[in-house]
């Protein structure tokens, strides 16, 4: 099991710290879409081309931003904290 020191991190950043980064490197981008696109489960969140965010099965999580660097700095916290709360779970 690969051990991270996220929680550890997590109070140093969010979603406004990414978008600098993202909007830099747009390819990123893509590897957040893909990786969002490519998922085979309904645990944490999904982000659209169309800039929107949101949990499956939770319509009313689902909230559009102005841009897609924006919502993918979004969903980039909110799925990376999603997942982390499970870990920490088990």
């Amino acid at each position: 099991m690969i051990q991270t020191k996220y929680r550890d991190l997590r109070s140093a950043f969010g979603p406004k710290k990414l978008i600098p980064l993202i909007g830099g490197d747009l390819s990123l981008v893509e590897q957040w879409l893909a990786y969002s696109e490519d998922k085979r489960t309904n645990g944490g969140w999904y982000v659209t081309r169309r800039g929107e965010i949101g949990r499956v099965g939770m319509p009313e999580t689902q909230i559009r931003y102005s841009s897609i660097v924006e919502a993918i700095a979004e969903y980039v916290v909110l799925e990376l904290d999603f997942w982390a709360a499970i870990r920490h779970e088990s």
